[in-house]
This record gives C-alpha cells, structure tokens and sequence, in this order.
C-alpha cells in the first residue's frame, strides 16, 4: 500500500501531462484548420472575377461591346466626343449630339451628306454652318470624286493619283484615321504624296 500511495503523485504527474498533450493537440489542430481558411480566403480574393464586357490584354482593357468613338463639331447642339455602340449611322450620331442648330446649312446637307452611313471608330463629323464652304461630302466615299479613307475599297483608293494596290493596302491596314494628315504621320505616304491627293480623301 505504502508504495502505491508514493507512485500516486507520479501517476496524478503523467495524467496532467496526458490531459495536456491533448489539449494542445486540440489547439494545434484549430489553428492549422484556421491557417488553411485564411490562404484559401486569400487565394479566392486574388482570382480575377469576370468582368462583363472587358478583356484585360497585357496593360489595356478591350471592349468586347463594340463601341466606337466619334468626334461630333460645328452647327450641333451639342458637340463634343462620344462613345456609341458599332454600327451606329450619321443621322443617329448627329440626334445624340442634340440635332442641329438653327445656324446649320442644312440644304447644303440634304444635297451632299449621306446620313445613312455608319460610322467608323474615331471619326470626325463636322456640320457646317450658313455660308460655309465645304470641300468633303459628309458620309460620303466616292461623290464629287471625294474618297473617305476610313471605309473606300482598295479598288476606290487605286483611283486616287499615285496610288497603286500595295499603297491602297497600307491605307486599308493603317486605318482608322482622324485626320488626313495620319497618312503621313503613320509613314504610309510621304508628304509629297499626300499634297497630290488630300483634296481627293476624307476621313469621314
């Protein structure tokens, strides 16, 4: 008996020992369960949603949408820069900048602008006013001789002085353009190229 009773204190040492080997076994155990929620809760946080209507391309974001931008100036309620969605035609654009002034030459326009046109991404619309003289047909490829180089075919830019097939595809690849002056900042035609056929091309 004697002996039991001085393995007692032992025996009571190895059982709080165990007790807490367990406990911190527990705790070992919620803590890994809690480290392992908080990376898959970063790692759910990192994963790139889906965003509707953009592709993220190295540093740019693409429209999928289609949109196009058009600069809208002279005899408009409203000018300035908007965005519209592809396809949309000149008389469309022209009502989202408000319609026409009561300055417009709207005879000259009726005679020589094809409002059924659809515009091309970063076009120049220009409503002339009363008394104005304008040299490029509005929406117009091939009237009056005038080629808008932003939609002609290369058989319609092959017409044009000095251009040949090859120069009509550098055209038709380089597009688009917002201004005429592009032909030569882009080196598809030099200068003295241009100043042969600037009277002949628009770009809207």
């Amino acid at each position: 008996m004697a002996v039991k009773e001085e393995n007692q204190p032992q025996i009571e040492l190895w059982q709080k020992v165990l007790a807490s080997a367990k406990t911190l076994r527990f705790e070992v155990i919620v803590v890994f369960l809690a480290f392992v929620l908080v990376l898959v809760g970063v790692y759910l946080l990192k994963s790139p949603g889906k965003d509707e209507g953009i592709t993220i391309i190295g540093d740019q974001a693409v429209s999928e949408t289609g949109d196009i931008t058009v600069d809208i100036a002279g005899a408009v309620e409203k000018p300035g820069v908007y965005t519209l969605k592809d396809g949309t035609r000149m008389a469309e654009a022209i009502e989202k900048a408000g319609g026409f002034t009561s300055f417009a030459d709207t005879e000259w326009i009726s005679k020589t602008a094809n409002m059924a046109v659809k515009l091309s991404d970063a076009a120049k619309i220009y409503i002339p006013q009363k008394g104005e003289k304008m040299t490029n047909v509005l929406g117009s490829d091939t009237q009056s001789g005038v080629i808008n180089i932003n939609s002609a075919t290369e058989s319609e830019l092959d017409k044009l002085s000095g251009v040949g097939p090859v120069t009509a595809q550098k055209i038709i690849d380089g597009r688009p353009y917002s201004n005429l002056s592009d032909l030569v900042a882009k080196k598809i035609l030099t200068q003295k190229a241009f100043d042969k056929i600037k009277d002949q091309i628009s770009v809207f």
